[in-house]
């Protein structure tokens, strides 16, 4: 493994996920709501993992089955996906390649994302399609372990 992809290992929190919009603006990404939680897992036999969610999604009665409106709330309100992963260190990518995930479509997809690392934390930045009148989307992690 080497020295730059040795960084990535470890467990991180998301400190913020932020579009950036074509008109100068900046938002929360909205599936998360005003603040998204969620964590980013690296191993060394590079594996990974992420998981975030609007921790503001309703809470389901006990002993009550869900409805539809609060099955779709959950999952709208919800990312989850884990595979392996690679980094290219000269391009400054690191490529996500999804085995599981929350939408199904997704599955045996690569994502790609550019990567800094700053201090303790790892910004990345999404390569891809991106919603309607978003032109750059920032996903800040904090290691934690």
């Amino acid at each position: 493994m080497g020295n730059i992809a040795q960084q990535f290992v470890g467990t991180w929190r998301q400190v913020s996920s932020v579009h950036h919009l074509a008109d100068g603006t900046t938002r929360s990404n909205p599936i998360y709501g005003k603040g998204g939680v969620g964590y980013l897992i690296y191993t060394d036999v590079y594996r990974m993992c992420a998981m975030v969610m609007d921790p503001d999604r309703p809470q389901w009665k006990p002993g009550v089955a869900p409805t539809e409106a609060d099955v779709r709330a959950a999952f709208q309100g919800l990312t989850a996906y884990c595979g392996t992963y690679e980094v290219n260190a000269e391009q400054g990518i690191v490529v996500h390649h999804v085995e599981i995930d929350s939408v199904p479509s997704r599955v045996g997809t690569s994502q790609r994302r550019y990567f800094q690392f700053s201090g303790n934390r790892l910004v990345l930045r999404v390569d891809g399609p991106l919603p309607e009148g978003v032109v750059d989307y920032v996903i800040t992690w904090e290691r934690v372990a």
